[in-house]
């Protein structure tokens, strides 16, 4: 509990990992449980790359009910992996300093509100991925999402060549607002029961595939 500063990684058993005070958070170090929750009660800025793990195969929830930001403008990353738990961001993310690369290694469901950074990437899903907010990234990366299920409800723009891949493994629906415009290539596949969409598509000149 309290305000957390640390420059260490941190590890614990299933009892897992909860933040409860007032104050903004520094982490500079890896938090790793035995198949227990993590939570952030209170923002969080990064000060290097940071994973937090409950493990690849555990049920454990992440959960950053708070704002999370870099230190320095797109550079540092945050690896999320909740194994079959859900991860809950439920602040925004990046609003205020660009966090880096945010790669979502394995959840189930997965809920976000805004996100700017460097790029965003899901490689395993067994859920549902919820967009409740703007998506943003500035690099070639762009956007990335592989899983089971993807609901955007808001839009999603790529700068820096930025690249928008949406592959799931049952179905993408795609709101009004949730508009994509990106600055790569737009490829989007719902190999189960499809594709539902009714958000507009811009590039600059690139490939929209289906």
């Amino acid at each position: 509990s309290g305000l957390l500063t640390t420059t260490s990684n941190i590890t614990t058993g299933a009892a897992g990992f909860s933040q409860t005070g007032t104050g903004l958070n520094s982490i500079g170090g890896n938090i790793t449980t035995a198949d227990g929750p993590i939570a952030f009660a209170r923002g969080v800025t990064l000060t290097t790359d940071v994973t937090l793990s409950t493990g690849a195969g555990g049920v454990g929830d992440i959960t950053l009910s708070g704002t999370v930001n870099g230190t320095t403008a797109g550079a540092e990353d945050l690896t999320l992996t909740a194994g079959t738990g859900n991860i809950i961001l439920t602040g925004s993310v990046g609003g205020t300093t660009r966090v880096g690369v945010i790669d979502i290694t394995s959840a189930s469901n997965v809920t976000a509100n805004a996100i700017t950074a460097a790029a965003l990437k899901q490689d395993l899903g067994f859920g549902t991925t919820t967009l409740n907010g703007a998506v943003n990234t500035n690099t070639a990366a762009g956007v990335d999402l592989s899983g089971s299920n993807l609901a955007v409800n808001s839009s999603i723009t790529t700068t820096g060549s930025g690249v928008v891949t949406l592959n799931e493994g049952n179905q993408v629906v795609i709101a009004a607002a949730g508009a994509i415009t990106a600055d790569g290539a737009v490829n989007i596949a719902g190999a189960g029961n499809g594709i539902f969409t009714a958000g507009n598509i811009t590039t600059t000149g690139d490939t929209v595939a289906y």
